[in-house]
Formats: structure tokens, C-alpha cells, sequence
């Protein structure tokens, strides 16, 4: 996140800033009471036109002044969510929802979002490594229901996903208990 540096600084860190040109830059580092609390992590701008000079810069000059002990006291704090990627293949299926037209796109994706958390925890060694929305059909303009068609990937850390596992997979965690708005999917079988 950046401000505009808005008016003289005493710091000499940005002495070398057209101060009308520059921009502070934050990083969000928590929140506290409900309110983000912002890190100070330096000043990114245009050089002024002595300093460009005297360095005998080309016009137009862009730095950074950046505290790296800040952005590495950040990086220290940063937890880090990394898994291999497999060895074994990955294998991709399309899942369409049929739901009502008055249930928003943000509604269904935070109900296919719970269902892929739901399968992470279901089936510990397989991971949706992508979900890409590919279509929204509604028959005519003015009709009642839209189906909603998704792309899932998937791969297993143990071994090749097999058609069976897949399909047993998608259909445990699409099953219609599971959520409201999974009373119309079609697995594409």
C-alpha cells in the first residue's frame, strides 16, 4: 500500500525525493480492535532534478529508500503456507451448479470455497491446486435459474488419482447435504 508524501520531511531519507513526486510505502502488518495497523517500510519516487544531476542520472530517475530491517522483522513474522508440488499428475474436472438467479457469484464461490476446505480436510492427501470459473449460462434473459460451471485440479502427494477416486472425491464433497446451493451439480459424467 503507498500515501502521496505530502508535504517536507526533516529525515534525510528523503532528501533525495521530489518530495511532489514520491509515495510512502506501507505493508499491513496486523490488526488490532478490528482496525489494520500499517508498517512504515520506506519512500519509492522520482529523484530531484540535483540529484539526478550531480549522479549524472538519466532524466526522470525513479528510487526506493526501503528499511529492510522492517521488511525482514515482516518476512520473520510472515507465516508460510508451502506444499511440494506433486510428483504424481494432476487431472481436472468440470463441475457445473445449477442455482437460482438470485444468488450472487460471491455466494456460490464462498460455498465452493468451503467445500474445497472441507476436502482438504476430508482427504488430507489430495489438493485442489486451481479452481477456474469457466462459464455462466442462463438459458434465456429472463429466466429463474443459471448453472455456474467450474474447472477443478486436482493431484494427490501419494499417488496417480484414479477416474474412481476422483468421482467418489467431487461427489462427497459437491454431495447436496452438504450445502444449500449444491442441490443442482452436474459432475459431467
Amino acid at each position: 500500500m503507498y500515501t502521496p508524501v505530502t508535504a517536507a520531511q526533516d529525515d534525510p531519507v528523503y532528501a533525495p525525493f521530489d518530495i511532489n513526486r514520491s509515495a510512502h510505502v506501507w505493508v499491513q502488518s496486523s490488526e488490532t480492535a478490528g482496525q489494520a495497523e500499517r508498517t512504515l517500510i520506506g519512500v519509492v519516487g522520482e529523484l530531484r532534478p540535483a540529484v539526478v544531476k550531480h549522479f549524472k542520472l538519466p532524466d526522470y530517475t525513479a528510487a526506493a529508500s526501503l528499511r529492510l530491517d522492517v521488511m525482514e522483522q515482516i518476512w520473520r513474522d510472515t507465516v508460510v503456507h508451502y506444499q511440494p508440488m506433486s510428483r504424481y499428475p494432476t487431472t481436472a474436472r468440470d463441475i457445473s451448479i445449477q442455482t437460482s438467479t438470485e444468488v450472487t457469484y460471491d455466494e456460490l464461490m464462498q460455498a465452493v470455497s468451503s467445500a474445497m476446505t472441507r476436502a482438504s480436510e476430508t482427504y488430507p492427501d489430495v489438493t485442489i491446486r486451481d479452481l477456474t470459473p469457466l462459464s455462466i449460462y442462463k438459458a434465456t434473459p429472463d429466466a429463474s435459474h443459471q448453472t455456474t460451471t467450474f474447472r477443478l485440479t486436482l493431484s494427490s502427494s501419494k499417488a496417480t488419482l484414479s477416474a474412481e477416486r476422483v468421482r467418489s472425491i467431487i461427489r462427497t464433497v459437491f454431495a447436496p447435504e452438504q450445502h444449500v446451493l449444491f442441490q443442482g451439480v452436474d459432475f459431467g459424467e
